[in-house]
């Protein structure tokens, strides 16, 4: 997204324009902002451009979720080239951390469970990604992708995510990294060792 938001708005598909424009209203403000005139006036399109490619309400969101899981990607293979010569573990802490510090990325996540609740196809979608993610944090631990720590870290990426967007402005990004740090400590203690944090 961010290379094309330099392009002059003609240069960028108008589809394209729109679902940037969507995830750009949706992290910033959330679900209730999921309304066509406002995400046509973001795209700089009439809202007649949005109904063609977008006829209804669903159809906007799965073009998000769609959208949003290929931005995801694009993020993700600069961010392990980055980290190329760290640990797993290290490379873990940078995903997952920047997965639960992304407080847009969590309003958007929000917005798409509330819109999966009333469409099969979405539910479907978005359990696909949780899938793909789930394959990525077993990798990342060095585990098989069934094996149930790898839902518990998920889950608690997800839960921090949600902290970190509920706590914003309490908690700083530092605060929320510890938090994962302190969660790979606790996961590679054995069951008898595992303690409170001091």
């Amino acid at each position: 997204m961010s290379a094309r938001k330099s392009m002059p708005p003609g240069a960028v598909p108008v589809r394209e324009r729109i679902l940037d424009a969507a995830v750009r209203v949706l992290s910033r403000e959330g679900a209730k902002s999921l309304a066509q005139p406002q995400i046509a006036k973001e795209a700089g399109v009439p809202q007649g451009h949005l109904t063609y490619y977008f006829p209804k309400k669903i159809d906007l969101v799965r073009g998000v979720a769609d959208h949003m899981g290929a931005l995801i990607l694009q993020e993700l293979g600069p961010l392990l080239a980055q980290h190329s010569g760290s640990t797993m573990r290290e490379k873990f802490i940078a995903i997952a951390t920047r997965v639960a510090k992304n407080r847009g990325r969590t309003r958007i996540l929000l917005a798409l469970l509330v819109e999966m609740e009333h469409d099969e196809a979405l539910h479907d979608e978005l359990s696909g990604r949780v899938g793909a993610l789930r394959a990525l944090f077993a990798s990342l631990m060095e585990r098989e992708s069934d094996d149930p720590d790898v839902d518990v870290v998920l889950a608690a990426a997800w839960g921090l995510g949600l902290q970190h967007l509920i706590l914003e402005g309490r908690r700083s990004d530092a605060e929320t990294e510890r938090r994962f740090e302190r969660l790979l400590e606790w996961m590679e203690s054995p069951p008898a060792k595992r303690t409170r944090a001091k």
